[in-house]
């Protein structure tokens, strides 16, 4: 049997978490606002966390549990929570999770714990001499290469940096501009799967995004500072670049990691063209917005079966 029943108590408390817990985790990140930490509660609530959902997602699984595993749980902690769904896959086979929080979210996520421990959850703080019997562990590109040298004799997850994109290949609804500016702008832009790449098709343009996208605001002053500073560097480069007043619109092919505030973009004319961008940086890519795959506005909601990095989580864990 798996562990449900924890995770559906668990579903409740993320509804009502105090209001003192929140204000002490945004004083403790300046980059964890209040907006930001509820829609997160309230993604993994209703979209993790749903008793239906969930009894639908295990059932495609063989019923295995991994009691008695020791899985070492190294988190990461550019948005809030961001760890949770691997908390989730090992508690919910009854493995002991041996937890290392980042500095940058240990006010949430040691509540999120406690509580868990309050309904009999196994879980153990992460002590890097201990014997694990598997590692998940989410960093940038340097703390991924020491985990996987630490590690190379477990089995391991590791996880590096990664970018998303979104194509564009047809004018936008309102709702979808307003979708596409949520799957860019929220929580700062910091996460793997916040859009920092446009991949246009090129008979659109840009007009409609950066007309719709000005309606809004910075979504904190140390974005806005980001952007300040990239604006500065540009000019002083005399590079071109499309200024919305809080973001900065660069046309290049380079896909990668973009500094905050500043979002590229290139034009593709054909569908072969645009195939070939995305095959070509299939690796580094953890979503796809548009294109037949994730809705606009929906990337920092993902279902139980969006898995990080495409790797199954529970798969990994059952196979131990």
């Amino acid at each position: 049997m798996y562990n449900i029943d924890a995770f559906l108590k668990l579903h409740n408390d993320l509804l009502n978490v105090p209001k003192d817990i929140i204000s002490e985790a945004t004083i403790q990140n300046k980059w964890f606002t209040v907006p930001f930490i509820e829609n997160s509660l309230s993604a993994i609530s209703n979209d993790m966390l749903d008793k239906t959902k969930l009894e639908k997602w295990l059932s495609s699984y063989p019923s295995k549990e991994i009691s008695g595993k020791k899985i070492a749980l190294i988190m990461a902690g550019n948005i809030p929570l961001v760890g949770f769904a691997d908390l989730l896959a090992v508690l919910i086979l009854k493995g002991t999770a041996y937890f290392k929080t980042s500095s940058k979210d240990c006010v949430l996520m040691n509540w999120v714990i406690n509580k868990l421990k309050e309904y009999g959850c196994k879980i153990e703080p992460y002590n890097s001499n201990y014997e694990y019997d598997a590692v998940i562990a989410t960093g940038g590109d340097i703390a991924s290469k020491i985990f996987a040298k630490k590690y190379k004799n477990i089995p391991a997850l590791i996880r590096g940096s990664r970018t998303s994109i979104a194509v564009i290949d047809r004018t936008l609804a309102s709702r979808q501009l307003e979708g596409l500016w949520h799957d860019v702008f929220d929580y700062g832009g910091l996460g793997c799967r916040n859009v920092s790449h446009l991949l246009i098709r090129r008979n659109i343009g840009l007009d409609s995004i950066v007309e719709s996208w000005k309606k809004y605001k910075a979504p904190l002053t140390c974005f806005k500072n980001s952007y300040l500073q990239k604006k500065a560097i540009l000019t002083i480069n005399n590079t071109s670049f499309i200024d919305g007043g809080y973001f900065l619109l660069q046309e290049t092919l380079n896909s990668g990691v973009a500094s905050l505030g500043e979002i590229t973009y290139s034009f593709y004319d054909t569908y072969e063209e645009k195939d070939d961008f995305i095959n070509q940086r299939k690796e580094t890519l953890q979503c796809i917005v548009g294109d037949g795959q994730i809705e606009y506005g929906n990337t920092q909601r993902p279902s139980l079966n969006e898995w990080a990095d495409g790797i199954d989580t529970i798969n990994f864990l059952q196979n131990l």
